[in-house]
């Protein structure tokens, strides 16, 4: 049997949570102190978990408050949109798209397939959260985001009802900041041997593509770094730390925001996007100009 969560306490965790203390909460929400205590418990009870640790200074959320609140936000943003698009007649979209960003996806090309999005919520919101691959495709099933942009595509066989649909296989192209580029260009692909290099997390299909191209080529990269996080990834070049090989069609913002430069193509390796929905969402004219951006 299903159980229940009570949404006035879930509206009383959260006020608490924000003041962080039961005396403010209670005057703000106009409950005694000791009824919106009991409520924090009944909830605690609820979920099996302690949400707050209660010390001199105030109430301080636990590991598992602090993912209890990004619920409660999230079902009370689902609450306001529900009230703002009845005002506004029942054909009326949804104002908000929240889309999860796997964190290795390349920030540059994710923001390219998100501009489109823009565009068609012009009196809406666009939220972007960053985590794993696996926590999204949960919170997705959970309904707490609208669309997954992934450079996985693999799913368990747990995820039942998702679709996976691909957006963009960009070409890759090695790069370094303009002084290491210009010094690099010349006899490529051999100029990277013993290169420092940036690589993504070992263990991505990324990295295993690009391990193939160096063994292809008979490059040996030195590898100094590690990244899951690409804008990271592009800092450390962009100070000279190394080498990276990024989506060929961000080179022009790479090299605006970066200052990072081309040295030659990674022939034969390309960075997938894709993006994981489920079929809550699919009439949502932000998700149709996403899907519709490749």
């Amino acid at each position: 049997m299903d159980r229940w969560l009570n949404h006035h306490q879930l509206l009383y965790f959260r006020v608490v949570a924000r003041t962080g203390s039961l005396a403010r909460a209670s005057a703000e929400l106009r409950l005694a102190v000791q009824t919106l205590s009991e409520h924090v418990q009944q909830l605690e009870a609820t979920l099996g978990e302690a949400l707050f640790v209660r010390g001199s200074r105030g109430m301080t959320l636990t590991d598992t408050g602090r993912v209890v609140l990004v619920f409660a936000d999230e079902i009370h943003s689902l609450g306001q949109e529900l009230l703002r698009t009845l005002d506004g007649g029942p054909g009326r979209p949804p104002r908000r798209l929240v889309v999860g960003v796997e964190d290795s996806v390349p920030k540059l090309l994710a923001w390219q397939l998100l501009a489109p999005v823009m565009k068609v919520l012009t009196d809406g919101t666009l939220v972007c959260r960053e985590a794993t691959f696996e926590q999204l495709v949960e919170q997705l099933t959970a309904h707490v985001v609208d669309v997954v942009l992934s450079v996985t595509c693999e799913l368990s066989p747990d995820a039942r009802g998702l679709r996976v649909v691909p957006l963009r296989d960009a070409p890759l192209m090695w790069v370094a900041d303009a002084a290491t580029a210009a010094r690099l260009r010349d006899d490529f692909p051999r100029s990277l041997h013993d290169a420092p290099t940036l690589m993504p997390a070992a263990g991505s299909s990324l990295r295993r593509a690009l391990d193939a191209w160096a063994q292809r080529t008979g490059v040996s990269l030195r590898v100094v770094a590690e990244f899951s996080d690409s804008a990271l990834a592009k800092t450390a070049g962009a100070e000279g730390a190394g080498v990276l090989a990024i989506p060929a069609v961000v080179l022009s913002q790479a090299a605006h925001r970066y200052g990072l430069e081309p040295i030659g193509p990674c022939d034969g390796v390309t960075q997938a996007v894709y993006a994981i929905v489920a079929p809550r969402r699919l009439q949502h004219p932000g998700l149709t100009a996403l899907l519709e951006s490749t």
